[in-house]
């Protein structure tokens, strides 16, 4: 059975930014707000744990994500870009993006909504403090 593509406001419906962040405490979306957000594209931070540490167990767990910019990938260095929109040095290194395509799935959305504030708060729990 193939995949049907998701149109732009029944992907962002499903990815519920708000209601994500909801459920993970202290988060928050960088970037623009109301209309002038893509609606395939959510930057999100996730305080008290590295976005690295969370991008690898997404993974295990058949979830892609980002951390940062492409731009800093290579540098080892929180993006500059985050960085130019106010997140100061601890939010760059909690900063986690997905970016939907026109091939994702609902159900790969909401496997990636119910995965990520289970993966933030065991890997907080886990953090010395």
């Amino acid at each position: 059975m193939a995949a049907t593509p998701l149109d732009s406001d029944e992907t962002y419906a499903r990815l519920d930014p708000h209601g994500l962040l909801s459920r993970i405490e202290g988060s928050r979306l960088t970037g623009a707000r109301g209309a002038a957000r893509l609606p395939h594209h959510v930057s999100v931070v996730t305080p008290g744990v590295k976005a690295d540490a969370v991008l690898m167990e997404l993974d295990f767990r058949g979830v892609s994500a980002s951390s940062g910019s492409a731009c800093a990938t290579l540098t080892g260095q929180p993006s500059h870009v985050l960085r130019a929109i106010g997140c100061d040095e601890a939010e760059a290194e909690a900063s986690l993006c997905f970016t939907l395509g026109r091939w994702t799935t609902g159900q790969e959305i909401d496997v990636a909504v119910e995965i990520l504030p289970a993966v933030v708060s065991r890997l907080r729990r886990l953090a010395p403090s």
